[in-house]
């Protein structure tokens, strides 16, 4: 970390310093004020899902823009409370190691709850999204994308502020 100081304050280009480049791109991208040592040293505590869903956050225009409808409003349909609960609970294990362990017939459940309401949305013309908590985005996509690939899944954290919504319902 001293040796990546000294060389930010070398004045020497950036291809120049210590820093690996990839290293200076994670920096800029998830802490731009914090130096590339600080951010590296980070990184290793925290999980690869928690540095995803940081980085999917900072895209929030981004991925808002690309899901929004040509009325310009952004389509949803929210996950329940009630099925993010069942998220919740269903996950086992710490950090990287944590797993889904969702019952079958409650997996089964969910599976057609999704498709019927967003087969009812497409016969209506609409492309809507799947919201769920940041917790259990990557959950909820690892099922959706077996069974409808099409189907984007996004977190409240990556909303832009200025998106214009439409709730479509709810699972």
């Amino acid at each position: 970390c001293d040796s990546a100081a000294a060389a930010m304050n070398s004045g020497l280009p950036p291809r120049m310093m210590s820093v690996p480049r990839p290293a200076m791109l994670v920096a800029t991208v998830t802490a731009p004020r914090r130096p590339a040592c600080a951010t590296i040293a980070a990184s290793r505590s925290s999980t690869t899902l928690q540095m995803t869903e940081h980085v999917r956050s900072r895209l929030a225009r981004q991925i808002s823009s690309a899901n929004t409808s040509h009325a310009g409003y952004l389509p949803l349909i929210a996950l329940s409370p009630v099925w993010e609960q069942a998220f919740a609970e269903a996950l086992i294990g710490q950090g990287d190691e944590k797993q889904l362990a969702l019952a079958p017939s409650k997996l089964q459940e969910f599976i057609q709850t999704v498709r019927a309401r967003f087969d009812n949305a497409a016969n209506e013309g609409e492309l809507p999204v799947l919201l769920a908590s940041p917790l259990a985005r990557p959950y909820v996509r690892s099922i959706i994308e077996r069974f409808r690939p099409q189907t984007f899944v996004m977190s409240q954290n990556e909303i832009h502020p200025s998106a214009r919504l439409r709730t479509l319902g709810q699972i």
